[in-house]
């Protein structure tokens, strides 16, 4: 069992601008497949052709707050051993994501892609970065599409600066959710969420992989890693 959290929030503030109920646009798009308008739902599809899922959306614009939620969901699902996490406006193919959900046991593991200005790529790699056939080590990753084990979470949950909070999903039960996603400033730079996630995850050696040579798309720009771990790649479609 997977344990997928989706972050709907474009396809949220589409609805409300339309006057259509969130829970009916989540609904529609899920029933919709691979003929589903937002990339993510396209994803969360195949998905279910390689493993039974447990499926959390959430269209909070409080990303931050969101993903701690996902995390404490995902804690308190205890038939799921992998937790995949999805950003809207991403997209991968089958293979991807079959590659992604066999390497999940590594620890946390990235897809990587382009960043909204074109000019950067989501993860940070070292010239010296332990490599396998597959995965190759990183420093630091967004979240766009990230597995991540349950030995991974749990171990960054034994923190024990870490701070807790009592949150519920709409229409959800209570859960008690690991602050692991939090924005902050240090030395006068802005963090967000993900990066403070990585550096958590270094702090707590807990290590983030990166996929190599896999194909995915984030606002739909084309990216993997060949050999080199720095080519773009043109879109196969």
């Amino acid at each position: 069992m997977i344990f997928v959290s989706l972050f709907a929030y474009a396809l949220c503030k589409t609805a409300t601008r339309a006057g259509q109920s969130h829970q009916a646009a989540i609904e529609a798009e899920i029933n919709a497949g691979e003929g589903a308008t937002w990339p993510a739902f396209r994803v969360l599809s195949r998905l279910r052709m390689i493993s039974d899922v447990a499926v959390y959306v959430d269209g909070s614009t409080t990303i931050a707050r969101a993903r701690c939620r996902a995390a404490g969901m995902f804690l308190a699902q205890a038939s799921a051993d992998t937790w995949i996490t999805i950003d809207d406006d991403t997209d991968a193919p089958y293979e991807t994501l079959r590659q992604l959900v066999n390497a999940a046991p590594a620890g946390i593991v990235s897809v990587p892609m382009w960043l909204r200005d074109g000019l950067r790529v989501n993860i940070e790699i070292a010239p010296d970065a332990e490599r396998t056939e597959t995965l190759v080590r990183a420093r630091r990753t967004g979240l766009g599409l990230v597995s991540m084990s349950r030995g991974a979470i749990q171990a960054l949950a034994t923190d024990r600066e870490l701070q807790w909070f009592r949150d519920a999903p709409p229409g959800g039960r209570d859960v008690l959710c690991p602050a692991l996603f939090l924005e902050h400033v240090s030395g006068r730079v802005w963090h967000g969420e993900d990066a403070s996630f990585s550096e958590r995850a270094e702090s707590a050696d807990v290590p983030i992989w990166a996929l190599r040579r896999v194909y995915a798309e984030h606002a739909g720009r084309g990216y993997a890693l060949t050999d080199d771990d720095l080519t773009q790649i043109a879109s196969p479609r």
